[in-house]
């Protein structure tokens, strides 16, 4: 019997540190991103096998080590489709605050997990350039009243401009 449970631990331990290596390799593929599954199947991998590991008593801290692993690769997956939306913005709008709130969410509860600091560091300059943006858009509103029609467009593409060339 006790062999038994011995051989199920050591089989759940190896599934485990298998899983975390693939999620591993997978998030080193893309350093910008951090973690990005196309179907999510490592990450779900991942977790069957840190499930698995605790219902047969696998050493806790290598269990702890997949779900922290397992915890800041889910991150990075919805930190990537947030970045990816929001990287491609030319100038912020009010519309983008939520996916604003939710990148800034994202980033938060990355701090101090195992997400690439790349990654958060790379969505932490994104979310300070929108706000910046959304902040300078809000000034122009009031000047572009006294402003007549034809030189918002030019304002708008000078701000575009000087905002880029500023981050």
């Amino acid at each position: 019997m006790q062999a038994e449970e011995d051989r199920r631990r050591l089989i759940a331990e190896r599934e485990l540190i298998g899983a975390m290596q693939a999620v591993q390799t997978e998030r080193e593929a893309s350093p910008t991103y951090g973690f990005q599954s196309a179907d999510g199947s490592t990450l779900k991998q991942l977790r069957r096998a840190v499930e698995n590991a605790e219902v047969n008593h696998v050493d806790p801290s290598v269990v702890q080590e997949g779900r922290d692993v397992a915890e800041a690769s889910e991150i990075e997956a919805q930190l990537g489709a947030e970045l990816s939306k929001l990287a491609s913005v030319v100038l912020a709008d009010a519309s983008m605050l939520p996916d604003m709130a939710r990148q800034k969410g994202l980033v938060e509860q990355g701090q101090g997990t195992k997400c690439s600091e790349k990654m958060l560091e790379q969505a932490t300059k994104l979310h300070r350039r929108l706000e910046v943006e959304l902040e300078y858009l809000s000034c122009l509103k009031f000047e572009a009243i006294e402003v007549s029609a034809s030189k918002p467009d030019r304002l708008s593409v000078a701000l575009h401009s000087h905002i880029h060339a500023v981050f």
